[in-house]
């Protein structure tokens, strides 16, 4: 099932936790994982090769060395991108 579908209305339902949190369940209630971070990025962020397939080595070095620009939500907005 796709991850968004379940952490929509978590959002909803709990509209007191931040986006960040509510993804941080959603993933380890789904895959039984601890997750350390969770960084939002405006859409076109992720750098893919030329084919559209994520360049997972550089997502890695850009997270590490803080290149990646986190994305901001305004309280209580969630964009579904609909």
């Amino acid at each position: 099932r796709d991850l968004g579908a379940r952490i929509l209305p978590r959002f909803h339902e709990q509209p007191d936790r931040s986006v960040t949190s509510v993804i941080r369940q959603a993933v380890s209630d789904a895959h039984d994982l601890l997750v350390f971070k969770v960084v939002l990025l405006k859409r076109g962020n992720i750098p893919k090769t030329s084919s559209g397939k994520i360049q997972r080595h550089l997502c890695m070095a850009k997270f590490l060395s803080g290149e990646f620009q986190e994305h901001r939500l305004k309280a209580g907005i969630l964009k579904t991108g609909k």
